[in-house]
């Protein structure tokens, strides 16, 4: 089943490259993936859940390569930025359809997940702010072509969370 998925979401990204999500219909779909209606249907139910397939299997595989460790912060969130680099293709493709708001239950498992398994949990609003900041920074990296380097990205990031210029330091 897998497999399948894993074609679906190719073909979606391909044909995304040419149509807006909107154009695209399940028998384009299907034909781009070589796999049966039946097959589309037992994985998935609208073309945006697919996109959601994606993005939960991006971030799942960051918080595995990647679990919150606050004493090396700065090469955490390096990885981390460069997981999403190496994704720059599709990401890209997300913002040239307007379709980055599919991000957000990405960037919300990745915080949530960081902040509970570390015993750093306050109450929602502590997630709500640290995803939102989270998703805008990716969203405006994206919309910039990429423009700044992983590394970069990482140190802007500790920059706005800690207030310092060049990163961070550790009291």
């Amino acid at each position: 089943m897998r497999k399948v998925q894993q074609y679906l979401i190719d073909a979606l990204f391909e044909l995304l490259k040419n149509e807006e999500l909107d154009d695209i219909t399940i028998n384009k779909l299907i034909n781009k993936a070589g796999v049966c209606r039946a097959s589309y249907y037992r994985n998935f139910y609208l073309l945006t859940d697919i996109i959601k397939r994606y993005v939960t299997d991006l971030f799942q595989n960051i918080i595995k390569n990647y679990p919150l460790d606050i004493d090396h912060l700065e090469n955490q969130l390096t990885g981390f930025y460069h997981e999403l680099y190496k994704e720059k293709e599709k990401l890209a493709i997300l913002g040239k359809r307007n379709l980055l708001h599919l991000l957000d239950d990405g960037y919300d498992l990745l915080v949530t997940t960081h902040i509970k398994t570390k015993g750093r949990y306050r109450d929602e609003y502590q997630t709500s702010f640290f995803v939102g900041a989270c998703a805008f920074m990716i969203k405006a990296w994206i919309k910039n072509n990429f423009r700044e380097s992983p590394k970069e990205m990482a140190l802007i990031n500790l920059e706005n969370i800690f207030g310092t210029k060049g990163g961070y330091s550790k009291r």
